[in-house]
């Protein structure tokens, strides 16, 4: 069942997500989203599970990706710039959290992402 959001930081395609903890996560990257002065984009529409992509900054020609899944992150450059695989955790360049509540993640998501920015913003 599709659960109802407002995250306006985020380009969400629908106002909604899976389910309550990815509220939880999005709600708070959202927030963190707003202080620091950038936006993201959703890819969520894509996948089964959260997928944010910040595209205003380079990591290695790879824009800065999340993908949340409830009991773990990833965050990595999209290997495709196409946003059709999931990041690897094996690849030493992704960095994996599995420890967390969901407003725990979008924070290490949120740090993760304002340190590729390197003080741009959006």
């Amino acid at each position: 069942m599709a659960v109802p959001i407002i995250a306006p930081r985020l380009h969400l395609h629908r106002n909604e997500c899976n389910n309550e903890n990815e509220r939880r996560f999005l709600e708070r990257l959202n927030e963190r989203a707003k202080q620091g002065g950038w936006h993201g984009e959703s890819w969520s529409h894509t996948t089964d599970h959260v997928l944010i992509v910040i595209s205003y900054a380079s990591h290695n020609n790879r824009e800065p990706r999340a993908d949340y899944f409830g009991d773990r992150l990833l965050l990595g450059g999209d290997e495709t710039g196409q946003y059709v695989t999931e990041l690897d955790p094996a690849s030493p360049d992704v960095t994996v959290v599995t420890a967390g509540s969901p407003e725990e993640m979008a924070d290490a998501a949120a740090d993760w992402f304002e340190g590729h920015l390197g003080g741009r913003t959006p």
